[in-house]
């Protein structure tokens, strides 16, 4: 991943992150859902971050991460195993 920041007008800052090696499938996965919320592959991800970014750390138990990762999976179309 890399990221570039550019100034634009009147002092603000933008910046582009390029997120590279991710496979075709899982980019035709996130595709499909930016799609569903009639978004762009763009948007949709800038949104994930920005809750990311927003959403406040705290631990997690185990069960609630498989659960996590479960329904990431199901969002990506994988089947959730007992890795």
């Amino acid at each position: 991943m890399s990221v570039v920041t550019s100034p634009v007008a009147k002092g603000a800052i933008s910046t582009d992150i390029i997120i590279s090696d991710l496979s075709d499938d899982i980019v035709a996965a996130l595709d499909e859902i930016a799609q569903r919320l009639e978004m762009s592959r763009e948007d949709f991800i800038a949104a994930v971050l920005y809750r990311e970014a927003r959403t406040p750390w705290r631990t997690v138990s185990e069960q609630e991460r498989r659960e996590g990762y479960a329904r990431l999976a199901g969002l990506l179309g994988e089947q959730s195993g007992d890795s």
